[in-house]
């Protein structure tokens, strides 16, 4: 139910798309994939000679969270409609750290958009490899104590009775 829902219904799947991305392991997992890949087809579309009104409606037909595309056309709506530069326009992405911005307007100033795009997208494949070891370490621990208090209960449950009838019985 859940899953036709958010395939069928577009105001659930981007109030869905929303909470997820508040999330804190989930969202910047989310993001920062999101971007990354943003970064990715960015950098290889303005490397081919592509403009950026062109590879940004790319990354957003490409984007599959509601919350990060829509970020994303507000960042092309300031590009194409007011005629905003691109490293001003990307500044007001909520997604995007500060530190991708810095390269990307480092680029701008030499007039070579594809290496801030290269920078900005190894930079957040670092992040995501940060977070990815942060779920790993975090994850599997919490997952054996939940399992071991399962155990003890089950087991507990399992002989609790036992125990109550040879209570029983010695008295």
């Amino acid at each position: 139910l859940f899953a036709w829902a958010y395939r069928t219904k577009p105001d659930f799947k981007r109030k869905v798309d929303y909470f997820l991305v508040k999330l804190p392991v989930v969202g910047g997992l989310i993001t920062n994939t999101d971007i990354y890949k943003a970064m990715l087809e960015l950098e290889v579309l303005y490397s081919s000679g592509v403009s950026f009104e062109t590879a940004l409606r790319k990354v957003i037909e490409s984007t599959k969270n509601e919350a990060v595309r829509d970020a994303w056309k507000y960042v092309l709506e300031e590009l194409a409609g007011r005629g905003t530069p691109f490293y001003l326009a990307i500044q007001e992405n909520p997604f995007i750290p500060d530190s991708v911005v810095f390269f990307i307007a480092a680029s701008a100033a030499k007039a070579d958009y594809s290496e801030g795009f290269r920078t900005a997208r190894e930079l957040m494949e670092k992040a995501l490899n940060v977070r990815l070891e942060f779920i790993e370490e975090t994850v599997s621990p919490t997952i054996m104590l939940a399992m071991t208090i399962f155990v003890f209960f089950t087991i507990f449950a399992f002989y609790a009775p036992v125990f109550s009838i040879l209570t029983k019985r010695l008295q």
